[in-house]
C-alpha cells in the first residue's frame, strides 16, 4: 500500500503544522543538550570518584604500614591487644605491606 504524504491545503493549518513542528525540534534540541550535560557531569564525577578512589587506597597503605611496625615492635599478639583488632586481620596488613614491598623496587 502506498502511503503518501498530505500537506494541509488551509494557510492556519500548516503555520500550526509548522509552529508544532518548531516546538518538537526545540524538545528535541533540549533533550540533547540535557543528555549532553549528562554525560559531562557523569564524567566529572567519575574523575572525583577515581582522585578518592586513590586516596583511599594510599591511606589503607599506611594504615597497614604502621600496623605491620607496631607487629615488628610488640609482636602480633600485643598489636592486636593495644590496638582491639583482630590477629588475622593485622597478619593480613603485614602480608600487604610485604607484596608492596616487592612491588616496588628500592
Amino acid at each position: 500500500m502506498h502511503r503518501t504524504t498530505r500537506r494541509p491545503v488551509d494557510e492556519r493549518a500548516r503555520a500550526r503544522l509548522r509552529d508544532a513542528q518548531r516546538v518538537e525540534s526545540d524538545a528535541v534540541a533540549a533533550v540533547h543538550v540535557a543528555a549532553v550535560r549528562k554525560e559531562s557531569a557523569q564524567a566529572k564525577l567519575d574523575e572525583v570518584i577515581a582522585k578518592h578512589r586513590v586516596a583511599i587506597d594510599e591511606t589503607n597503605l599506611a594504615l597497614s604500614k604502621a600496623q605491620a611496625q607496631l607487629v615488628s615492635v610488640s609482636g602480633i599478639d600485643r598489636a592486636a591487644l593495644l590496638l582491639e583488632q583482630p590477629i588475622a586481620s593485622l597478619r593480613a596488613a603485614v602480608r600487604s605491606t610485604r607484596g608492596e614491598a616487592r612491588e616496588k623496587p628500592s
